[in-house]
Protein backbone atom coordinates (compact mmCIF):
# COMPACT_ATOMS: atom_id res chain seq x y z
CA UNK A 1 0.00 0.00 0.00
CA UNK A 2 1.52 3.47 -0.81
CA UNK A 3 0.19 6.88 0.76
CA UNK A 4 -0.21 9.42 -1.62
CA UNK A 5 -0.67 12.94 -0.46
CA UNK A 6 -1.02 14.78 -3.57
CA UNK A 7 -3.36 12.69 -5.23
CA UNK A 8 -6.09 12.98 -8.02
CA UNK A 9 -8.80 11.72 -5.72
CA UNK A 10 -9.47 13.10 -2.33
CA UNK A 11 -12.24 11.64 0.15
CA UNK A 12 -15.51 13.24 0.34
CA UNK A 13 -17.40 14.66 3.44
CA UNK A 14 -20.29 12.64 2.67
CA UNK A 15 -18.10 9.43 2.70
CA UNK A 16 -20.41 7.04 4.25
CA UNK A 17 -23.06 7.45 2.39
CA UNK A 18 -21.86 6.80 -0.88
CA UNK A 19 -20.25 3.45 -2.29
CA UNK A 20 -18.30 3.73 -5.32
CA UNK A 21 -17.64 0.76 -8.18
CA UNK A 22 -14.43 1.32 -10.74
CA UNK A 23 -13.46 -0.83 -13.61
CA UNK A 24 -16.64 -1.14 -15.36
CA UNK A 25 -17.33 -0.99 -18.91
CA UNK A 26 -19.14 2.17 -19.75
CA UNK A 27 -21.05 3.09 -22.47
CA UNK A 28 -21.32 6.78 -22.42
CA UNK A 29 -22.98 7.35 -25.92
CA UNK A 30 -25.86 4.69 -24.89
CA UNK A 31 -26.34 6.35 -21.88
CA UNK A 32 -26.10 10.06 -23.54
CA UNK A 33 -28.83 8.37 -26.24
CA UNK A 34 -31.20 6.96 -23.46
CA UNK A 35 -31.08 10.77 -21.28
CA UNK A 36 -33.48 13.56 -21.15
CA UNK A 37 -34.23 16.37 -18.77
CA UNK A 38 -36.43 14.15 -17.00
CA UNK A 39 -34.61 11.39 -16.72
CA UNK A 40 -30.50 12.62 -16.12
CA UNK A 41 -28.94 15.04 -14.67
CA UNK A 42 -26.05 15.60 -16.93
CA UNK A 43 -22.60 17.91 -16.00
CA UNK A 44 -19.81 18.06 -17.74
CA UNK A 45 -18.31 14.66 -16.64
CA UNK A 46 -20.85 12.94 -15.22
CA UNK A 47 -24.52 12.08 -15.62
CA UNK A 48 -26.37 11.64 -12.40
CA UNK A 49 -30.11 8.71 -12.77
CA UNK A 50 -32.65 7.81 -10.19
CA UNK A 51 -31.61 4.36 -8.70
CA UNK A 52 -34.33 1.34 -10.25
CA UNK A 53 -34.31 -0.07 -6.70
CA UNK A 54 -34.84 3.01 -4.18
CA UNK A 55 -36.31 6.21 -5.36
CA UNK A 56 -34.50 8.06 -3.33
CA UNK A 57 -30.95 7.06 -4.17
CA UNK A 58 -28.69 8.45 -6.88
CA UNK A 59 -26.80 6.62 -9.24
CA UNK A 60 -23.59 9.17 -10.54
CA UNK A 61 -22.26 7.77 -13.32
CA UNK A 62 -18.77 9.34 -14.35
CA UNK A 63 -18.15 9.89 -17.97
CA UNK A 64 -14.46 10.78 -17.21
CA UNK A 65 -13.88 10.11 -13.86
CA UNK A 66 -16.26 9.38 -10.83
CA UNK A 67 -16.36 11.87 -7.61
CA UNK A 68 -13.52 9.64 -6.22
CA UNK A 69 -11.43 10.22 -9.72
CA UNK A 70 -11.46 7.33 -11.48
CA UNK A 71 -14.15 6.58 -14.42
CA UNK A 72 -16.85 4.68 -12.62
CA UNK A 73 -20.43 4.72 -11.02
CA UNK A 74 -21.33 6.49 -7.67
CA UNK A 75 -24.25 5.35 -5.15
CA UNK A 76 -25.26 8.05 -2.90
CA UNK A 77 -27.93 7.84 -0.04
CA UNK A 78 -29.74 10.94 0.69
CA UNK A 79 -28.60 12.65 3.59
CA UNK A 80 -28.59 16.57 5.37
CA UNK A 81 -26.10 18.82 6.29
CA UNK A 82 -25.75 20.46 10.05
CA UNK A 83 -25.22 23.84 10.82
CA UNK A 84 -21.41 22.58 10.30
CA UNK A 85 -21.93 22.16 6.77
CA UNK A 86 -21.40 17.92 7.69
CA UNK A 87 -23.40 15.36 6.68
CA UNK A 88 -26.13 13.98 8.98
CA UNK A 89 -28.64 10.71 8.76
CA UNK A 90 -32.15 12.42 7.07
CA UNK A 91 -34.19 9.44 5.88
CA UNK A 92 -31.76 6.54 5.24
CA UNK A 93 -29.44 5.36 8.00
CA UNK A 94 -26.53 4.19 5.66
CA UNK A 95 -24.77 1.69 8.51
CA UNK A 96 -28.44 -0.13 8.06
CA UNK A 97 -28.88 0.02 4.45
CA UNK A 98 -29.26 -3.01 2.22
CA UNK A 99 -26.65 -1.93 -0.17
CA UNK A 100 -26.07 -5.07 -1.49
CA UNK A 101 -29.13 -5.40 -3.16
CA UNK A 102 -29.04 -1.92 -4.30
CA UNK A 103 -26.48 -2.55 -6.41
CA UNK A 104 -26.84 -5.89 -7.20
CA UNK A 105 -30.45 -5.13 -8.27
CA UNK A 106 -29.40 -1.47 -10.22
CA UNK A 107 -26.16 -3.55 -12.26
CA UNK A 108 -28.79 -5.54 -13.63
CA UNK A 109 -30.59 -2.39 -14.42
CA UNK A 110 -27.84 -0.63 -16.10
CA UNK A 111 -26.52 -3.52 -17.80
CA UNK A 112 -30.11 -4.47 -19.04
CA UNK A 113 -30.21 -0.87 -20.66
CA UNK A 114 -26.76 -1.40 -22.14
CA UNK A 115 -24.68 1.06 -20.43
CA UNK A 116 -22.45 -1.45 -18.87
CA UNK A 117 -21.23 -4.55 -19.73
CA UNK A 118 -20.72 -6.72 -17.36
CA UNK A 119 -21.02 -10.58 -16.49
CA UNK A 120 -23.61 -11.91 -13.75
CA UNK A 121 -21.05 -13.72 -11.98
CA UNK A 122 -19.12 -10.30 -11.59
CA UNK A 123 -22.27 -8.48 -10.16
CA UNK A 124 -22.91 -11.17 -7.87
CA UNK A 125 -18.80 -10.91 -6.64
CA UNK A 126 -19.23 -6.86 -6.80
CA UNK A 127 -22.41 -6.90 -5.08
CA UNK A 128 -21.77 -9.41 -1.88
CA UNK A 129 -18.88 -6.61 -1.18
CA UNK A 130 -21.52 -3.73 -1.44
CA UNK A 131 -21.41 -1.70 1.95
CA UNK A 132 -21.35 1.86 2.76
CA UNK A 133 -17.85 3.93 2.34
CA UNK A 134 -16.06 1.60 0.12
CA UNK A 135 -14.26 1.77 -3.57
CA UNK A 136 -14.72 -1.20 -5.17
CA UNK A 137 -12.56 -2.51 -8.34
CA UNK A 138 -10.63 -4.80 -10.09
CA UNK A 139 -6.80 -4.80 -9.05
CA UNK A 140 -4.80 -8.05 -9.92
CA UNK A 141 -7.47 -9.40 -12.03
CA UNK A 142 -10.06 -9.63 -8.61
CA UNK A 143 -12.85 -7.70 -7.17
CA UNK A 144 -11.70 -6.09 -4.39
CA UNK A 145 -13.63 -3.86 -1.59
CA UNK A 146 -11.13 -0.77 -0.26
CA UNK A 147 -11.35 1.84 2.05
CA UNK A 148 -12.84 5.44 0.83
CA UNK A 149 -9.25 6.85 0.73
CA UNK A 150 -7.93 4.17 -1.07
CA UNK A 151 -7.75 2.41 -4.71
CA UNK A 152 -6.16 0.15 -7.14
CA UNK A 153 -3.95 1.73 -9.96
CA UNK A 154 -2.26 -0.98 -12.63
CA UNK A 155 -2.32 -3.37 -9.68
CA UNK A 156 -0.52 -1.17 -6.85
CA UNK A 157 -3.04 0.42 -4.15
CA UNK A 158 -2.96 3.49 -3.58
CA UNK A 159 -4.13 5.42 -0.29
CA UNK A 160 -4.86 9.72 -0.67
CA UNK A 161 -4.21 11.94 2.57
CA UNK A 162 -6.63 14.56 1.64
CA UNK A 163 -10.43 15.64 1.82
CA UNK A 164 -13.30 17.24 0.16
CA UNK A 165 -16.45 18.80 1.09
CA UNK A 166 -20.10 17.34 0.52
CA UNK A 167 -21.01 16.25 -2.78
CA UNK A 168 -25.02 16.61 -3.16
CA UNK A 169 -27.05 16.25 -6.29
CA UNK A 170 -30.72 16.42 -7.16
CA UNK A 171 -31.90 12.81 -8.01
CA UNK A 172 -34.05 13.30 -11.40
CA UNK A 173 -37.65 13.19 -11.78
CA UNK A 174 -38.02 10.39 -13.48
CA UNK A 175 -36.35 6.72 -13.96
CA UNK A 176 -33.96 6.18 -16.55
CA UNK A 177 -35.75 3.86 -19.35
CA UNK A 178 -34.86 2.17 -22.75
CA UNK A 179 -37.62 4.03 -24.42
CA UNK A 180 -37.52 7.89 -24.56
CA UNK A 181 -40.71 9.85 -24.13
CA UNK A 182 -41.14 10.96 -27.13
CA UNK A 183 -40.45 7.76 -28.80
CA UNK A 184 -42.95 6.29 -26.25
CA UNK A 185 -45.84 9.06 -27.72
CA UNK A 186 -44.55 7.50 -31.26
CA UNK A 187 -45.71 4.03 -30.05
CA UNK A 188 -48.75 4.76 -28.54
CA UNK A 189 -49.76 6.57 -31.72
CA UNK A 190 -49.61 4.00 -34.04
CA UNK A 191 -50.93 1.45 -31.78
CA UNK A 192 -54.18 3.93 -31.38
CA UNK A 193 -53.94 3.96 -35.48
CA UNK A 194 -53.21 0.01 -35.54
CA UNK A 195 -57.05 -0.32 -33.19
CA UNK A 196 -58.73 1.90 -35.46
CA UNK A 197 -57.89 0.25 -38.39
CA UNK A 198 -58.51 -2.95 -37.36
CA UNK A 199 -62.08 -1.62 -36.08
CA UNK A 200 -62.89 -0.53 -39.24
CA UNK A 201 -62.25 -3.74 -41.22
CA UNK A 202 -64.23 -5.16 -38.48
CA UNK A 203 -67.27 -3.21 -39.02
CA UNK A 204 -66.63 -2.97 -43.51
CA UNK A 205 -66.17 -7.26 -42.97
CA UNK A 206 -69.53 -7.24 -41.15
CA UNK A 207 -71.74 -4.89 -43.28
CA UNK A 208 -70.29 -7.04 -46.15
CA UNK A 209 -71.79 -9.64 -44.50
CA UNK A 210 -75.04 -7.90 -44.21
CA UNK A 211 -75.89 -7.10 -47.95
CA UNK A 212 -74.62 -11.07 -49.02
Amino acid sequence: MILVPNAKACVTADWQFTLNIGSLEINDKILENLCDKETCYIAEDFIAIKSSYDERIAIIIGKTSSILGFKGITFKLPYKLNENGLPEISEVNPEKYDWKNLVKTDLNFLKDLGVIEISSQDIEKISSFATNGKNIMLCNSSWQPFEPNCFCEEGEILCVKCGASAFNIEIPEKLLTSIKPKDQISISFLTIILILSLFFVVILVKKSKLLH
